[in-house]
């Protein structure tokens, strides 16, 4: 997760800067290796939601609608492939 910074600083801070937290944003990369490419190829400009943490319990989850900005899936045929997916968040975790 990040934050955006917005500086309000004026004339009576002196020498220093004054700050106050901006809109918040997330991003989430994966990478893993893939053994059937059925269901896992998610493209560029997809929407999906997506679910991240444990499988255990769900208080240690965190899930959302993101926005995929990278897709990346290298492999040869009847091998195990790699893949790799950058999401950017569209919207709060819940």
């Amino acid at each position: 997760m990040e934050r955006d910074l917005i500086e309000v600083s004026s004339p009576e801070s002196g020498a220093w800067r004054n700050y106050i937290g901006g809109r918040r944003g997330w991003k989430v990369s994966v990478a893993m290796l893939v053994t059937t490419v059925k269901g896992v190829v998610v493209k560029e400009g997809e929407d999906v939601y997506i679910t991240i943490g444990s499988r255990d319990t769900s208080s240690d989850r965190l899930a959302g609608y993101a926005i995929c900005t990278s897709s990346r899936l290298t492999g040869t045929r009847g091998n195990l492939c790699t893949g790799s997916w950058t999401f950017h968040g569209d919207g709060a975790l819940t």
